[in-house]
């Protein structure tokens, strides 16, 4: 069957024209034979020079996009002739076939890793009949890419945490935090910025590097954990912004010395008596709720441990107002009273894991009070590491780290198609964009 005229341009083969197709549909398959274009140039397809003479022939056949459900291959000779560059026989320059395989054309390789940002390669592999290795190659080299062309969005607020990437050593005496991602977000845009391996300053180092002076200056806010390097990272780079010690790590670091002091009067209080009983490790979850989270029987079964022993009236007491510290409207000055009020019953009182809690949070507490003016937290990054987490157990852990630090930037970043309008990256807003090559 003869084809129409207009076929090589839909199929955008430079240099090449349609000339004849056989469709098999008991194999649900169309092969489309393809003739080169004799004012065409015939260039090595290694370094891109004009070949001389002729080395001989060979019929390739390439895989290109599914036209309404059957598979299409496109069937040409390809010409070998000697390279002067080379000093060999080199196959001809194929403009239309991809660099991921010589049996696909760029545009089956790109709709193919278009499908890969929803689903895995092995899941695409088999949707689409593909070897699960070429499969995987398509979508590494897509990232790379995009990577590429990528240029980081100027942030205003950005949160920073950690998250653990793998088990096994990559190299003898590695350190535990070398294991770990360094993930760092944009608060306002609730995106992925950056990945860098390891947990340490030269981990964050790395971004603030690539974004430069003039976009750390842009930085106003910087919500973190209580890890010193983190600290150190800052002060050097973004000395203006706003250190803010996430108020989630804070109350989490609360709650864990409020369970050690339940968990301290559990071992002396009398055995038999009630205060012994409810107040055993099955229910410490109890203690650590606020009180109108909870239910009816939980509350009876605090009063009754409270008139047991009173010392547990006081850790409810001091627990209590603690939490109240972040309710809507507080400023930075009562948040400052309450925390010193807080710090004289706990003296008071004599709880070791508290005295111990205060004293350790009374020493940063310059950065936490940042949080009742600027109102930022790393609740978006910890939402993105559970994304993370679940993206490693799909795929039975990665052995690549570049190649998770790509997927993560795809999964919970801008490492996507339709954030690369004509192939360059462009967040169609205005916003300010930053090469990662400056860095």
């Amino acid at each position: 069957m003869k084809m129409d005229t207009t076929v090589a341009d839909l199929l955008h083969l430079v240099g090449w024209k349609a000339v004849s197709s056989v469709e098999y549909p008991e194999k649900r398959t169309i092969e489309i034979h393809l003739e080169r274009d004799e004012n065409f140039p015939c260039l090595c397809h290694r370094c891109g020079d004009r070949l001389r003479a002729k080395r001989g022939i060979y019929r390739s056949k390439v895989r290109h996009l599914p036209i309404f459900g059957f598979e299409v291959w496109l069937i040409f000779w390809r010409q070998k002739r000697h390279c002067p560059i080379c000093n060999k026989a080199r196959s001809e320059q194929v403009p239309f076939l991809a660099d991921e395989s010589p049996h696909l054309t760029t545009e089956y390789v790109f709709w193919a890793a278009k499908i890969m940002e929803i689903s895995t390669p092995t899941r695409v592999a088999e949707l689409v009949n593909l070897d699960e290795v070429t499969a995987w190659r398509i979508e590494y080299r897509h990232l790379k890419k995009l990577k590429r062309d990528y240029k980081i969005p100027q942030p205003k607020r950005i949160a920073v945490d950690e998250v653990y990437a793998r088990k096994k050593n990559l190299y003898r005496g590695e350190s535990r935090k070398e294991k770990f991602f360094t993930i760092i977000v944009d608060i306002d845009r609730k995106k992925v910025l950056w990945v860098s391996e390891g947990r340490k300053k030269e981990a964050l180092d790395e971004f603030f590097k690539i974004i430069g002076p003039s976009g750390c200056a842009e930085i106003k806010s910087v919500a973190t954990d209580e890890f010193d390097e983190f600290r150190q990272s800052i002060e050097e780079y973004c000395p203006k912004a706003k250190h803010v010690y996430d108020k989630f790590h804070f109350l989490r670091n609360f709650g864990d010395a409020v369970n050690d002091a339940r968990n301290f009067l559990f071992k002396t209080a009398v055995p038999g008596t009630v205060a012994r009983r409810k107040s055993a490790p099955k229910y410490k979850y109890n203690f650590i709720k606020r009180a109108e989270n909870r239910t009816e029987e939980e509350s009876q079964d605090l009063k009754d441990v409270m008139e047991s022993n009173k010392m547990f009236c006081t850790l409810e007491l001091i627990k209590e107002r603690v939490l109240t510290m972040f309710d809507v409207g507080i400023s930075v000055e009562e948040a400052k009273r309450i925390f010193n009020e807080v710090g004289k019953w706990i003296f008071e009182a004599g709880f070791p894991s508290l005295k111990k809690w205060y004293r350790r949070t009374s020493r940063i507490w310059s950065k936490i009070e940042n949080y009742f003016t600027e109102r930022v937290t790393s609740a978006i990054s910890e939402g993105i590491n559970n994304v993370i987490k679940s993206l490693k157990r799909r795929a039975y852990g990665y052995k690549d780290m570049e190649y998770f630090k790509l997927k993560i930037m795809q999964v919970a970043g801008y490492l996507k198609s339709r954030f690369f309008p004509n192939g360059k990256f462009d967040l169609l807003d205005g916003s300010k964009l930053i090469p990662i090559s400056e860095g």
